[in-house]
């Protein structure tokens, strides 16, 4: 019986891949570096320096820890100065309905909380009975660790929570953690998906009846 959800940030609650994508090519386009907005996607759920590693590395760029360190406080800066970022539209009905439901409600992020703020705001991110971003554990995702913890957080068995997923790392995070998922295709296509348990085109296509939530 499903006792919680948890949702991942970018991709699912807020729209933020493009606004993303242009902050990293601001930092890392003045060293050669292209960055498309697929390179960030199936990147996504990491903490945003293992995102600036694998952007580095795709381009064949080796740099110190410590630049790298920089190029991502520099993108981080960038990012909550420009982002105009909203949530989905439904995103705010849907966590009203499951809450209504007396499902618990969490928030699993690779990025840190003045990103989340920047871009929807404090109210709707209230609207969570746990917030767990990179801050918060050793290990990111695809490390089950994000979801255990959050689930620890709610007092909820990992298997009673389902999570909601737009990114592969992120589902793999959630299947290690023993978890089902809900994958939606909101920036990457179903066949890079296909490791969730099922799939939704829309986050507001979710409701308590989603067989996902009922199994």
């Amino acid at each position: 019986m499903t006792e919680a959800v948890l949702f991942d940030f970018d991709g699912v609650i807020a729209q933020t891949l493009p606004h993303h994508t242009r902050s990293w090519r601001h930092v890392l386009g003045p060293l050669g570096a292209k960055v498309e907005e697929r390179d960030v996607a199936v990147n996504e759920g990491q903490p945003a320096i293992e995102i600036a590693k694998a952007l580095l590395k795709k381009n064949g760029l080796n740099l110190p820890e410590e630049e790298v360190q920089r190029l991502m406080a520099a993108k981080r800066a960038h990012y909550r100065k420009t982002t105009a970022a909203k949530p989905y539209p439904g995103v705010e009905q849907v966590l009203d309905v499951l809450k209504q439901q007396g499902l618990k409600l969490g928030l699993v992020t690779g990025s840190v909380w003045d990103n989340l703020v920047a871009a929807v705001g404090e109210e709707l991110l209230g609207k969570f009975d746990v917030v767990i971003t990179s801050e918060h554990v050793k290990k990111g995702k695809p490390s089950p660790d994000p979801y255990l913890e959050a689930a620890r957080r709610l007092g909820v068995e990992p298997r009673a929570c389902v999570v909601v997923e737009n990114a592969p790392l992120g589902i793999r995070s959630a299947k290690a953690a023993g978890m089902r998922c809900i994958a939606v295709t909101s920036t990457l296509p179903p066949e890079v998906l296909s490791e969730a348990d099922c799939l939704i085109e829309k986050i507001a296509e979710l409701t308590p009846e989603h067989p996902c939530l009922t199994t």
